[in-house]
């Protein structure tokens, strides 16, 4: 036998065709987006590097000629030597000395920039000779002297910290310097850099364009809260691989060059100083990018939301609409004939697939009724068949109580009998197809129990147990009626009043609801063949004994197909049980 050859969802293939297309387009863009903006970034990376670079080599100029300045004259210069070696009495040599370093210093200061100030203690004298720029207040140079002052009374400690660079920090009031002291023999010259002062010299900080931070030991000597919102107090201020590359070709080994939120931060220690200086780099990524790679993001975004729009109209126009095919023919499957196909899509092709769909189902459905409407009328004569297998017993005994009647002039009970014949004929002949309520069916057994009063020498009673729940539940008509006569006609066995019971409650289950009735009586019961009779699963359509059940059940069988349980047995008279699914009438 041949085997089912493997299908394919068209929906599957066809999505996944676009987006193995589209992600490698779209992975191509990116990446090609990717390397073109890293390559712009880092070329502005060492653009920076190169200005940072040459700053850093002017800064460290400007302190190696000042070093090299103080090295010649603590060695070479007469008048410094002079200082060194004469007493307190020598008074005229010592100002004449003062004076010719005085008027180097001047010229000196003039033209070195950053140069802030040259001061000449002597210990031995207890004095200072100093020469600062213009810009320098009284409480700034006093600072300044303060701290050469302290260098002084510290001055095996000084010697210590000259070994390990020279260079210190001085705090004054409004700034910050470094200085140097070269000299012995209690004569010392002392140099003061105002290095803060030659970032205005290369970038005017009012433009807010670069931005300097100084740290020293770890600690952050200006631009505070600059620094704290980058996060320079944390050890992760490191740069990352491709940076380290960066600095160690331009610049240091300890240097570093990374970005850090809207900055391109580069920093280096400063030679002979204790000192870290970082200078940062705005960088606006946006801003800086050339037009033709805006265009290249702008590309790459529109391809990433082209995908959604095809999808968009793919799952609109296609996808939806196949699926809505299939689904359809899914119902149809699983009998829902009912069904129309509406163009929700407004798609040529499917809107002509829809309407040859629709007028084929319409014909179909038209069949379809034709053979239900004739199935129909099938079923209908044969329950009317089944409603005309009644005996003839109960009407002519109802007849032989009207002649009694007459004979004895009992007119109103005459006229009430007629009456309940009447309303029992009526009902009996209703159409059997449409159900009715239990109350409904009830209030005819109760005129059916007083009818049968007149016409049978029976000695009955009747009792209900009924529960309120399940007065609005349908059955088919005579149901409870065919059992209470089948009660009165077989069940009385003359030594004790017969009394009939007719019990209904209602059983549920997750799925739905059931009508449980119980018809029982105290009579002589079922024979064992009617028994067995009634509880065969067999369909019979015409027997000569309990006829009324009988055609009872072949009416369950045609209306509720095979849904309903009978129970018949004997127990203390006869028990016959039936469990009925309904509902509740809509009121």
């Amino acid at each position: 036998m041949e085997k089912n050859k493997k299908t394919y969802s068209l929906n599957k293939q066809i999505m996944g065709i676009i987006m193995v297309i589209f992600t490698g387009l779209i992975g191509f863009l990116f990446y090609y987006t990717y390397y073109t903006i890293a390559s712009f970034y880092r070329d502005i990376g060492i653009s920076n590097a190169v200005g940072y670079k040459h700053y850093l080599d002017e800064l460290e100029g400007t302190i190696t000629e000042l070093e090299e300045f103080m090295t010649d004259i603590n060695v070479n210069n007469n008048d410094f030597n002079t200082l060194k070696s004469l007493g307190k009495d020598k008074d005229f040599y010592r100002y004449l000395a003062y004076y010719n370093l005085a008027s180097l210093f001047s010229q000196k200061i003039s033209s070195v920039d950053g140069l802030s100030g040259l001061i000449l203690a002597s210990s031995d004298a207890d004095a200072f000779r100093y020469e600062f720029v213009n810009k320098f207040d009284y409480y700034e140079k006093n600072s300044l002297i303060n701290f050469i002052e302290k260098q002084l009374i510290e001055e095996e400690s000084y010697s210590s910290k000259n070994e390990k660079g020279g260079w210190h920090i001085a705090e004054a009031e409004s700034s910050l310097y470094l200085v140097r002291m070269v000299g012995n023999n209690g004569t010392y010259l002392a140099v003061v850099l105002d290095f803060m002062s030659l970032t205005s010299d290369i970038y005017d900080e009012g433009t807010g364009s670069v931005e300097f931070i100084y740290t020293a030991k770890g600690k952050v000597l200006s631009n505070t809260v600059l620094a704290e919102s980058l996060g320079f107090a944390n050890t992760a201020m490191q740069a990352d691989s491709a940076d380290i590359h960066i600095s160690q070709t331009l610049m240091k080994e300890e240097s570093v060059n990374f970005y850090s939120s809207n900055y391109n931060v580069i920093g280096s220690p400063i030679d002979n100083t204790e000192l870290f200086m970082y200078m940062l780099f705005p960088s606006n990524h946006w801003s800086e990018l050339r037009f033709s790679q805006i265009f290249l993001v702008v590309i790459t975004l529109a391809a990433c939301l082209s995908i959604s729009v095809i999808y968009y109209l793919l799952k609109n126009k296609m996808i939806r609409p196949l699926k809505y095919l299939v689904s359809t023919m899914e119902e149809i499957k699983d009998g829902n004939l009912e069904i129309v196909m509406e163009d929700f899509y407004q798609v040529e092709e499917f809107s002509k697939v829809y309407e040859a769909f629709n007028g084929m189902m319409k014909e179909i459905k038209e069949l379809r009724i034709d053979a239900y409407e004739k199935e129909i009328e099938k079923q209908k004569a044969r329950l009317q068949y089944l409603q005309l297998q009644i005996k003839p017993h109960f009407y002519l005994n109802c007849l032989k109580t009207l002649n009694a009647m007459v004979i004895g002039a009992k007119y109103d009970k005459m006229q009430v009998l007629i009456v309940n014949i009447s309303n029992h004929l009526r009902y009996m002949f209703r159409d059997n197809s449409v159900l009715v309520t239990l109350d409904e069916e009830l209030n005819y057994v109760i005129k059916y129990v007083e009818l049968q009063k007149f016409a049978s020498s029976v000695a009955f009673e009747f009792y209900m147990d009924i529960e309120s729940t399940v007065m609005f539940y349908k059955v088919p008509p005579m149901t409870i009626q065919t059992f209470v006569e089948n009660s009165i006609k077989y069940g009385a066995n003359g030594e004790k009043v017969l009394e009939i019971q007719i019990k209904a409650i209602e059983l549920q289950t997750e799925e739905m609801r059931f009508l449980d009735l119980i018809i029982t009586d105290n009579g002589v019961g079922y024979p064992t063949d009617v028994l067995e009779y009634l509880n065969m699963d067999e369909h019979h359509i015409y027997e000569d004994k309990h006829v009324g059940i009988t055609n009872l059940k072949n009416r369950f069988r045609l209306l509720y197909d095979l849904d309903v349980e009978y129970v018949f047995m004997n127990r203390g008279g006869a028990v016959s049980e039936l469990i009925i699914p309904c509902t509740k009438q809509e009121i």
